[in-house]
Formats: C-alpha cells, structure tokens, sequence
C-alpha cells in the first residue's frame, strides 16, 4: 500500500492486547569433578507466542518467541 500527502492514516494503538500463553522446557546433566555436561531443550511445542504488539511508529510491529531450540552445554571449573 503506498501513502500518498494527503491520505488519511489511522494510528495503531501503543500497545495491542495479547493472548496468553505458556510454553515447555527441560534441562538435565550429570558432572563429575570439575567437569559438567547438560542436555536443554527449549519450546518443546514449538509455539510461536506474541510476545510483544506494538503500533507506536504507524507500523504493526510483532515480536514472537523462539522456536523449539535445543542444545548441550559443557563446562569445566578452573
């Protein structure tokens, strides 16, 4: 759509209602002396939630969460 002088623009709101939500994770590890090793899993049902709605500079503007992310972390103690 393109805006021309003149056109009437109707402003967003600041701020838009949003649906709630909930999400799943988990996370587990074993470690021994100083080393440790952990399996997470993040988003489990791969939901995309609103996470933010905002319209304040004319344009609707969505932020959603992370999809399903999953990983191992290991670390060592000095």
């Amino acid at each position: 759509m393109t805006i021309r002088p003149g056109d009437v623009v109707a402003p967003f709101p600041a701020s838009l209602p949003q649906a709630s939500y909930a999400t799943m994770s988990l996370g587990f590890g074993i470690s021994k002396d100083d080393w440790s090793l952990e399996f997470f899993a993040e988003n489990l049902t791969n939901k995309r939630p609103e996470l933010f709605k905002s319209g304040n500079d004319g344009e609707l503007r969505v932020t959603t969460s992370r999809p399903y992310t999953a990983g191992l972390r290991m670390s060592y103690k000095m």
